[in-house]
């Protein structure tokens, strides 16, 4: 049986801090971020196991941006996720950090 060929978005490599915020919105853990895309990241986190399969990704723990995340695959601590929405802004409404990434078309 053949495969079908799935075109990837372009990804950029990156290696950065970010932060998976949980459900209940103040549960904070820092992950590493691999690569972006304009639908998704590659992550590790050192609680990858205890992860939910959804979950809100911010690339600062301060940013103005946010994104609500599916996990598409696991592999030990990294992590493939969507992005299942365009980036909401922070109900803490703190102003973008200058050091903030935001994932490359």
């Amino acid at each position: 049986m053949r495969r079908a060929l799935v075109k990837r978005k372009t990804r950029r490599r990156r290696s950065h801090t970010g932060w998976i915020i949980l459900q209940d919105g103040y549960t904070r853990l820092e992950c590493r971020v691999v690569d972006v895309s304009t639908d998704g990241a590659q992550i590790t986190c050192s609680k990858a196991d205890f992860l939910p399969n959804r979950f809100v990704l911010t690339y600062t723990l301060t940013a103005s941006k946010r994104w609500t995340c599916e996990v598409v695959w696991r592999q030990g601590r990294t992590l493939g996720i969507k992005y299942t929405d365009a980036p909401k802004p922070s109900r803490h409404g703190a102003e973008a950090n200058a050091a903030e990434i935001e994932p490359v078309a």
